[in-house]
């Protein structure tokens, strides 16, 4: 993780913090790569980028967001990355109760914060996991019945979460993942 410094989105006629990106490989599209992004005073969304073999190039779907504000959005991306040649991690996993849970998300006021990952387990578990605050991740698992078997169902159970700012419906477990970092030698 390696420089932390902001990176500032210089828009037409305004100018944006990014605050978070998150990219992650999207079997759903192709296997292309997926990033998550939000930013002060302006929302939050995704794209996706591809490699098209036949072309022998990229391919971004923005959702119109441009290529100055995509460059941007892979600047924090990139910045925020672990570079192994340079840098080792420790995973620290602490198990927390839903009150737990419920505190290191802190739920907010009309905010729906979709997780960044979710999949209905072998073990009859649905597993969810958000970014949190401190680079932490919070990954929490719900019995598969209560969560539902369409992504429709999975999102209208995440509404309803937030709704009442709680992870009690269906919860099994939960734990909290977070990463030492240190350079290396």
């Amino acid at each position: 993780m390696t420089d932390k410094e902001e990176v500032i989105y210089e828009g037409k006629d305004s100018s944006h913090k990014i605050s978070s990106a998150t990219g992650f490989f999207s079997p759903s599209a192709n296997s292309s790569i997926q990033v998550n992004w939000s930013a002060e005073n302006c929302g939050f969304g995704s794209f996706t980028m591809g490699f098209d073999k036949e072309r022998g190039t990229m391919v971004i779907d923005s959702e119109m967001m441009g290529p100055d504000f995509v460059s941007k959005v892979m600047e924090k991306l990139i910045r925020e990355s672990l570079f192994t040649d340079f840098e080792k991690v420790k995973k620290q996993v602490t198990s927390v109760s839903v009150e737990e849970a419920n505190n290191v998300f802190g739920f907010q006021k009309n905010v729906l914060r979709p997780p960044f990952y979710e999949e209905d387990t072998k073990s009859g578990l649905y597993q969810m996991r958000w970014h949190i605050a401190n680079k932490k991740v919070l990954n929490i698992w719900f019995e598969s019945d209560i969560v539902g078997k369409t992504p429709d169902e999975s999102f209208e159970f995440i509404i309803e979460i937030s709704d009442k700012k709680s992870f009690e419906k269906g919860f099994v477990k939960a734990e909290v993942w977070s990463w030492e970092v240190s350079k290396r030698p």
